[in-house]
């Protein structure tokens, strides 16, 4: 309904650009947002911020961003990711 700045954010020094956000239907604080090409999870509301990577054995530094992500409405604890190199 509203938004408010909760904390300072900076994933780099460009412009943080969001271009997805994703809220657990059962669980209102498990937020996810997509910010600039990097998968963010806070469980706190937003009050805090971690990034989530996925492993991948055909990346070269063992770890890759999503391209894309989802949660099941009817089980959120289920999720689908994408890479450049696979999906879950």
């Amino acid at each position: 309904m509203t938004w408010q700045l909760a904390a300072a954010f900076t994933l780099s020094p460009f412009t943080a650009a969001v271009s997805r956000i994703v809220i657990n239907p059962l669980n209102s604080s498990i937020v996810y947002a997509f910010v600039n090409s990097a998968l963010m999870q806070s469980v706190d509301a937003g009050a805090s911020w971690q990034q989530l990577t996925i492993p991948a054995a055909q990346a070269n530094l063992g770890q890759t961003n999503p391209t894309g992500f989802a949660i099941a409405p009817s089980q959120p604890n289920i999720a689908y990711a994408t890479t450049y190199y696979f999906r879950s």
